[in-house]
């Protein structure tokens, strides 16, 4: 599997996500591999309120 066809795979499970979930994964996403963290302290605890309530 080349590159290309990895990411489409990847970006397509994403894209099935809902909104939220995609968000925290995308954000988790960029923290684990970036070191980035851009999440204000409200986006923050609203990631904490959707994943204790979908968890």
């Amino acid at each position: 599997m080349s590159i290309n066809e990895a990411f489409e795979a990847i970006r397509k499970e994403i894209n099935k996500l809902e909104p939220e979930a995609r968000c925290i994964l995308l954000n988790r996403i960029s923290i684990e591999y970036f070191g980035i963290d851009r999440r204000s302290n409200e986006e923050k605890l609203r990631e904490e309120k959707y994943l204790k309530n979908n968890m």
